[in-house]
């Protein structure tokens, strides 16, 4: 494997400017850095992912010639795992060894069904399972709307409560929910008008598992299980999108397809998987096993969404566009838990943003909410923005005026020393000030004012796409190696 040219990452091979005494061995991001049809000769370009050391340099790189939207580092052996989206309809899960040599590779195609619903890719997800042998991802399918299932979900029957918050008045503990029931009767008119258009298909999202050791693939949970656009009408043109050219089989048309509810991240939590809900400004857990079925929900829409969670402050609380969500911290003698997420703020009331060209009103930050699964309440207990904090002196007017504003992807990291790394990665260009770069801060996990480090990454090594960057994960090292010299 031959080292890029140094245009790619910059002078010398370092990608990345460090201020502060960063905690990490290194830092692992991705880079999209394609370059357009008919460029001039001369140039390179490089799609894959990067680590660097606490200096920002390149200490190792896999070019995987397409976009990389998720990776993560197995403990033991330091193989590398990546989502690599090659286009159409392909997309793959790989494992690389330490050396960069491919370990195994399951590739994601069309199904026998050469129709647009047999089109399928894995996307959005790359991450260990809790036992270390298996990856999750996001397997994205494409439904009929006239064929949407039909849903029935624990605390949607309980109605909206006076703040809108849609949770059950009465707290109770979520149940699972019934067997899907299939609705075949609606007719090509009665598709929902989604956009301006008449929504004829649409993603699904499910959590699914490849387990390298027998190269299988298995889908746990579908978000039809939550929802679905037919049964359910929540329009979010800041971040919705139909996307063309879904097809199996060449002469099979060319179908445009609503990415409704846009899964940008799966954990795996002891007893659940938690979803984030781009689209939908939400996040349900589903149970782990076969019987699956909804655990719980919260979203900023409890009144058009089932959401067995409410937010103790509705105003101020919510979240929109969420990416990265992770349940830490699970304590079954009080019943709580910690939900930690990156809050892009897409969707926020007041924002106005069309993907990376521009806004006004907007900011992102990183959230941790208290959850309290006695009272069904989400609760704020730390968030973190850049420049300002939200405080007294700084209400919520002046983060939407002075704070950096990632209109897609971005992180959220616990690591060792009681720190969260947070990825503030798609920066939206016109603010000035801000889009440079791509900013990854170390920050206090429990005191947000205090910023231990801060690495920023050039936007010319990223911008090729709106996602270019998606996270930024600190690693201890590479292959196992230390800080230090055993030489003394």
């Amino acid at each position: 494997m031959t080292l890029p040219p140094p245009t790619v990452c910059c002078s010398f091979l370092r990608c990345a400017q460090i201020s502060g005494s960063p905690g990490f061995g290194v830092l692992a991001f991705d880079l999209n850095h394609a370059l357009p049809a008919g460029a001039a000769s001369g140039q390179s370009s490089f799609q894959g992912l990067v680590m660097v050391d606490t200096e920002g340099y390149v200490v190792w790189y896999h070019d995987a010639g397409a976009q990389v939207l998720a990776f993560d580092v197995f403990p033991f052996t330091h193989d590398v795992a990546m989502n690599v989206v090659l286009g159409g309809s392909r997309s793959s899960l790989a494992v690389l060894r330490p050396n960069g040599n491919a370990r195994l590779v399951y590739e994601q195609t069309c199904g026998d069904d050469p129709l647009p619903t047999g089109w399928s890719q894995l996307n959005h997800e790359c991450r260990l399972t809790r036992a270390g042998d298996g990856l999750i991802t996001n397997l994205m399918t494409v439904v009929r709307s006239r064929a949407a299932e039909t849903t029935a979900h624990a605390g949607a029957a309980g109605g909206a409560d006076a703040t809108g918050n849609g949770a059950a008045p009465d707290g109770a503990a979520p149940q699972r929910r019934r067997p899907l029931a299939v609705d075949d009767d609606l007719d090509d008119d009665d598709v929902p008008m989604y956009l301006g258009l008449p929504m004829s298909y649409y993603f699904n999202d499910q959590v699914a598992v490849w387990t390298p050791a027998n190269n299988s693939l298995q889908a746990f949970a579908s978000v039809a299980e939550y929802a679905n656009p037919v049964s359910f009408f929540l329009e979010e043109p800041e971040s919705m999108e139909y996307m063309g050219g879904k097809k199996c089989a060449e002469g099979a048309g060319n179908i445009s397809v609503l990415d409704w509810s846009h899964a940008s991240a799966i954990y795996e939590a002891e007893s659940t998987f938690v979803v984030s809900l781009r689209n939908l400004d939400s996040v349900v857990a589903f149970y782990k096993g076969h019987e699956g079925g909804v655990a719980w929900s919260l979203s900023a829409h409890g009144n058009v969404l089932p959401s067995t969670i409410r937010f103790s402050n509705f105003e101020n609380e919510r979240f929109y566009d969420p990416h990265d969500a992770q349940l830490l911290d699970e304590d079954p003698v009080a019943n709580t838990a910690q939900l930690l997420l990156l809050d892009d703020g897409d969707d926020r009331p007041g924002c106005n943003a069309s993907g990376f060209l521009r806004s006004s009103g907007c900011y992102t930050r990183a959230v941790r909410y208290t959850l309290n699964f006695t009272e069904m309440t989400a609760t704020l207990a730390w968030q973190f923005e850049f420049v300002q904090e939200f405080s007294p002196a700084h209400d919520y007017a002046q983060l939407e005026a002075d704070d950096i504003f990632v209109s897609d992807g971005g992180s959220v990291t616990p690591f060792d020393g009681g720190v969260v790394f947070v990825a503030l990665t798609v920066t939206e260009q016109n603010q000035k000030k801000y889009s440079p770069f791509a900013w990854i801060f170390e920050v206090d996990a429990n005191d947000a004012g205090k910023v231990r480090s801060q690495v920023k990454v050039a936007r010319e090594l990223w911008s090729y796409s709106e996602s270019g960057l998606y996270r930024a994960v600190p690693y201890s090292s590479v292959a196992g190696e230390g800080l230090t010299s055993p030489l003394g």
